[in-house]
């Protein structure tokens, strides 16, 4: 349904439609969205982190690739994945969102220090965030460029949480 909603309204979603790697992204993320549960208090963890890392790929559709689009992509999967990796580490443990472990988690593979799961969720929140963003300025506006789309979505989304000169690299990018 939304699908042709959003083919109606934007030339960058007509081209994705007609993309046909976008539509098998699309085939692909789809269950992975359907499976994850919201009850209204609780997200399960595997189900919210596996479409999260399906999510990186939406930024090689927006941005065409390149490397702002590959570092985008690092991000979200740098965020997504040891969340994952510590729900597998301990899948009782940390079951839903909600129970993210405060603590720095020791013995996950990768992290000799141990892993802060809660700093990592945050970023992704926000990969997250900033994704939803830009697809719904895309969509709403037939008009918008991507570029301002993205430029303005950063400044919303993430530009308050990075240094000034992550700003600053960013809005020359």
């Amino acid at each position: 349904k939304n699908k042709s909603a959003c083919v109606r309204k934007s030339w960058w979603f007509i081209w994705c439609v007609d993309n046909r790697a976008t539509m098998v992204w699309f085939d692909e993320a789809i269950p992975l969205f359907q499976a994850v549960k919201y009850d209204g208090k609780t997200l399960e963890t595997r189900e919210y982190f596996e479409a999260a890392l399906n999510c990186a790929k939406i930024y090689e559709y927006v941005w065409g690739g390149g490397m702002i689009c590959r570092q985008l992509e690092k991000d979200l999967k740098g965020s997504a994945g040891p969340c994952l990796q510590a729900y597998e580490h301990d899948p009782e443990g940390f079951p839903s969102i909600k129970l993210c472990p405060e603590d720095k988690i020791m013995g996950v593979e990768g992290f000799k220090k141990g892993l802060d799961v809660r700093d990592k969720m945050l970023w992704c929140t926000r990969a997250l965030k900033f994704i939803v963003c830009i697809l719904s300025k895309l969509v709403s506006d037939d008009a918008l460029e991507v570029h301002i789309a993205a430029k303005a979505t950063y400044n919303e989304v993430l530009a308050p949480h990075h240094s000034w000169a992550v700003r600053q690299i960013a809005r020359t990018a």
